[in-house]
């Protein structure tokens, strides 16, 4: 499996949260939508950064798909 660019290394309080907290460790698609625990893991972090495209990436027509209208000037 190659590792994202964007991949952080992990720090001390992913190490005591995955000894801790076995909700750190869930694979559930709804855990960033749990507001009491938002944190990610690192490799569920960059999953996310490299699926999601910026606003400021979008075509015309897809941020239109999107509900985004922008301004002309």
């Amino acid at each position: 499996m190659k590792l994202s660019k964007w991949l952080r290394e992990e720090d001390e309080a992913d190490k005591w949260l995955r000894e801790h907290d076995p909700y750190y460790l869930d694979k559930s698609n709804f855990k960033r939508k749990h507001e009491d625990r938002p944190y990610e893991t690192p490799k569920q972090e960059a999953r996310r950064r490299d699926m999601e495209i910026p606003f400021s990436s979008l075509s015309l027509n897809q941020s239109k798909e999107a509900g985004i209208e922008y301004d002309k000037y």
